[in-house]
């Protein structure tokens, strides 16, 4: 799958503009898993060249509005608490890198120019890993047993 444009709303009306946003150079592949290719698929026989993949009534594009109320129905329709797609971003950005996906390849789908977007706006702290990897040095520490405290007189 391709991000090639996209498409903004100004002023009430849409402007599909010939690249992303981050200009030319936010062009960009992105690696589906297989299932998702092809849950896909059937959409992409039905469309057009060039046309939206979820067109509005008349095959254009659909308004940010229309399609997050899509996206709300649907989440409700399974069970899902309802999110907004931005929110859907930093889950994949966060979910990708807790995987094992490289840094440099989460910013490649995510179409950031750094990496310094895509872990202080997207990635989401993982607690879990964090503990684990606490219990990891509290193990293997020699005096693991040792709780260090601040000398008197001192704040932390």
């Amino acid at each position: 799958m391709s991000v090639r444009r996209v498409v903004i709303e100004s002023k009430g009306h849409q402007i599909v503009k010939a690249y992303p946003k981050g200009g030319s150079a936010a062009r960009r592949v992105i690696g589906l898993p297989p299932g998702v290719a092809q849950a896909l698929t059937p959409l992409l026989d039905d469309r057009h060249q060039g046309a939206p993949l979820w067109p509005n009534r008349v095959d254009g594009p659909q308004y940010y509005r229309a399609a997050s109320a899509a996206l709300r129905r649907a989440q409700r329709a399974v069970g899902l608490p309802t999110t907004g797609f931005h929110a859907l971003r930093r889950t994949a950005a966060t979910l990708s890198l807790q995987a094992g996906m490289s840094l440099r390849d989460v910013q490649a789908m995510l179409g950031h120019a750094s990496p310094l977007m895509t872990m202080t706006r997207y990635a989401l702290p993982d607690v879990e890993a964090q503990r684990v990897g606490s219990a990891r040095v509290a193990k293997h520490h020699p005096r693991h047993d040792v709780i260090i405290r601040p000398k008197s007189g001192h704040r932390s």
